[in-house]
């Protein structure tokens, strides 16, 4: 009796193990793992020398569940197609990269569905030296999953549309605009999640499953508001020049010349100029200046004629009808030959462009 216990726990250890090791076969694969139910990746590779084997595995895991990653996206041609095309209708023809970079997002957004309810299993083999890696998931699991993906990004789609149209409310125009890209962009998410949900279940149902009506509303609902917004915040300007006096004047009259370096920086950063203040959605009050910084004397021989130029004013929201910033900036004019050239450079430089900017632009985004 104790020679035949002796003989079976070392036999049964052996027999087990055979029996975890008949999914490296194809043939056990294929019968145990059909292709009508299943989605699977496998992988194998000889074990290198020095290589660490819990990692190695780790590594050949990764990739037999990318193997089925792609598996599931180019199983169905027609699916893969739809994936690319769906694509490329947002990347105004840039054909190349939009292929590359929808097959990656579909890959992506596949291996992340895949996590849920995924077989895993990996072998070494110490006599042979190889390694072994097999993923398997259902595809009822998947298709679950793919629904249930749908409904909850759908919801965030719609919250996240309710959120920007109380920004667009509040004046909060650019911030509501960042809002409808981020749900447009959760919307592609859910274009993928549909794609691939016809992939693994050709039975899907269009209305509750894939929900084509509420996400072609969505998408509708999406367009209207980003045409809306990208016609971008409306700003008029109102600006005036101030005269300090012959000592402190640069010009004789009116340059005009620091009013068009804000508008054309303005229009740069997605704003309009509007010609109509009652279009507007901020009104900016400008007022520009010259004032004598030094002056050059015939008994300090390094003395020199310079000017600053001067530039204050107010910001105010007309929806939340509020004055939202304040600025008054100043800069040295020194270079030039004459007063009027000097101040012109300054006025038309990046200094006193920018500080005014660093003080509107965040309010106008926000």
């Amino acid at each position: 009796m104790k020679r035949f216990l002796v003989l079976l726990c070392t036999i049964l250890p052996l027999a087990v193990c055979a029996q975890l090791q008949q999914w490296t076969q194809a043939e056990h694969r294929q019968r145990n793992y059909p292709s009508s139910e299943w989605y699977t990746g496998f992988d194998r590779r000889q074990l290198r020398a020095g290589e660490d084997v819990q990692v190695a595995l780790r590594n050949l895991e990764a990739s037999a569940r990318n193997a089925l990653s792609e598996s599931i996206i180019v199983a169905v041609d027609a699916t893969s197609r739809v994936l690319i095309e769906s694509v490329q209708r947002q990347a105004d023809g840039r054909r190349d990269e939009v292929e590359t970079t929808g097959f990656e997002q579909a890959i992506q957004t596949a291996t992340t569905s895949t996590l849920v309810r995924t077989e895993v299993r990996t072998h070494h083999d110490p006599r042979s030296g190889m390694i072994y890696a097999f993923v398997a998931v259902r595809r009822a699991d998947l298709s679950r999953f793919y629904i249930r993906q749908i409904n909850t990004d759908l919801n965030r789609v719609e919250i996240a549309i309710g959120a920007a149209e109380g920004m667009v409310e509040a004046g909060q125009r650019m911030a509501a605009e960042r809002r409808i890209e981020e749900a447009n962009n959760i919307l592609s998410a859910v274009s993928f999640y549909r794609s691939l949900l016809i992939a693994v279940d050709s039975r899907a149902c269009e209305e509750h499953d894939m929900q084509t009506p509420r996400f072609n509303e969505l998408s509708r609902t999406i367009e209207q508001l980003l045409i809306s917004l990208r016609r971008s915040t409306l700003v008029y300007v109102r600006s005036s020049f101030e005269f300090n006096g012959a000592q402190h004047d640069a010009f004789q009259r009116d340059p005009g010349i620091f009013p068009t370096v804000i508008k054309r920086a303005l229009e740069q950063n997605n704003v309009t100029i509007t010609a109509n203040e009652a279009d507007a959605d901020f009104i900016l009050t400008l007022v520009t200046s010259t004032s004598r910084r030094s002056e050059r004397r015939a008994d300090q021989p390094h003395s020199i004629d310079s000017f600053f130029a001067n530039a204050s004013g107010t910001l105010f929201n007309r929806r939340t009808n509020r004055q939202v910033a304040t600025f008054s900036e100043r800069v040295t004019a020194a270079t030039g030959q004459t007063p009027e050239l000097m101040a012109t450079r300054a006025f038309n430089g990046t200094e006193l462009k920018n500080a005014v900017l660093e003080a509107i632009l965040p309010e106008i985004r926000n």
